[in-house]
């Protein structure tokens, strides 16, 4: 019995370590734009580590570091753009975990009362929608999402104007959709231990 548990416990650690090895962090740093003046820019749709970020107007854009004291640099490749919609390359549901925010202007310059609002669609075309609130973010901070799982796209992101930047998202392939090596065998696996427990 306590083998069989033993087993057990150690299947799922297994499995676990596979998702969390299977998650992929978008965090822009190998991405090479254009420069202009102040900023970065870069074209759309936007490929990078097998997930497509389209814009409806334009392209993406990152500040870069400043000398003149008005820095809108956030330390780190984070891009701003207008809407936009996240998906996988090729198809297929993914879950967004999290990702970074911080209002479009540093140090308190113009800063707001933005929120940012993200809409996770799914294969039947129901939404699922959550809100951040950047009242004060003026260094990337990270926001969970809770329940976009199963998605085929991320939507966010405001018609008007860039509000805020985003950085470092959190992303793993929905379990509906093909996992390779453990994790793909954790069913069989927990079902021969129920068998082995019954006898």
């Amino acid at each position: 019995m306590k083998t069989s548990m033993l087993r057990a416990v150690s299947l799922l650690a297994l499995a676990s370590c596979a998702l969390a090895a299977h998650a992929t962090l978008l965090d822009f740093e190998e991405l090479t734009g254009s420069s202009n003046g102040s900023i970065n820019t870069y074209g759309s749709p936007l490929t990078t580590q097998g997930y497509v970020l389209s814009a409806l107007n334009s392209g993406f854009f990152s500040f870069k570091p400043s000398n003149n004291g008005v820095d809108n640099y956030t330390g780190s490749i984070a891009l701003y753009s207008g809407p936009t919609t996240l998906t996988r390359s090729g198809g297929g549901l993914f879950d967004v975990q999290s990702i970074d925010l911080a209002n479009f202007y540093q140090q308190g310059i113009v800063s707001g009362g933005s929120t940012a609002v993200f809409v996770g669609v799914r294969p039947d075309g129901t939404t699922i929608a959550q809100s951040f609130a950047l009242q004060g973010v003026d260094a990337l901070q990270t926001f969970a999402f809770a329940g976009f799982t199963g998605l085929t796209a991320l939507r966010f992101g405001v018609p008007s104007r860039p509000t805020y930047q985003f950085d470092n998202v959190v992303l793993t392939p929905s379990v509906t959709s093909p996992v390779p090596g453990p994790l793909a065998a954790l069913p069989f696996a927990l079902m021969v231990f129920k068998r082995r427990k019954r006898a």
